[in-house]
């Protein structure tokens, strides 16, 4: 009775990895993902040489001119409409946007356990209040911070001590999808950092 009782008020806990918090529900045709290497060079020159004709920068030359000239009559016989694509550049870059920070709904309010490193930003004592939780040693440290859902904001009233920021640990708690703002100080600075998830976990253990 005992056993079956417990089942009963035992919470399933699902393991989720961080590619699990990416959605694959902005989906669109992306035409700059048809081109090749050499095509996007070639198409990103053209781009900057004409921006710097507009914004006169500075004169430009009849001998850059003339390559651009050559490049555009280049990509056009491999079939590029290099007016089209340079007219679609600002909408595509934020569909890109859209879909590298989108949430994933379903999440929300899922009991889970997931691993990650521990940034504090508060504290009570010696002990993290508050942190990001992130995927990787040193992200949003030594590298620029990953999408806004790749971070999750963990507030633990309990408090945890964290013993490096190199040592991995393991969350345990309802995951919520929430559009965070936080505050990171720098020797230097500060940094706002956007966060698409938040939890406030029931336990979290070092590995």
């Amino acid at each position: 009775f005992l056993s079956v009782f417990t089942s009963i008020f035992a919470q399933e806990v699902k393991v989720i990895q961080w590619h699990n918090l990416v959605s694959d529900e902005v989906i669109f045709d992306d035409p700059f993902e048809k081109l090749t290497e050499d095509q996007i060079y070639d198409l990103s020159y053209v781009a900057r040489m004409r921006m710097l004709q507009e914004r006169k920068f500075g004169s430009v030359s009849d001998e850059i001119l003339k390559t651009i000239e050559e490049t555009e009559k280049k990509l056009t016989a491999e079939g590029v409409d290099i007016e089209g694509l340079l007219a679609q550049r600002e909408a595509i870059t934020e569909l890109r946007r859209e879909r590298a920070e989108a949430v994933v709904d379903s999440l929300n309010g899922l009991y889970v356990r997931m691993i990650g490193y521990l940034l504090p930003l508060d504290f009570d004592g010696k002990k993290g209040v508050e942190f990001l939780l992130v995927p990787w040693v040193g992200a949003c440290i030594h590298t620029p911070p990953p999408p806004q859902n790749q971070i999750v904001f963990i507030k633990f009233d309990k408090g945890y001590e964290t013993s490096s920021l190199y040592t991995p640990v393991w969350v345990e708690g309802t995951l919520r999808t929430e559009s965070l703002t936080k505050e990171l100080f720098w020797v230097d600075g500060i940094s706002d950092i956007n966060l698409g998830y938040a939890m406030s976990p029931k336990k979290i253990w070092g590995l």
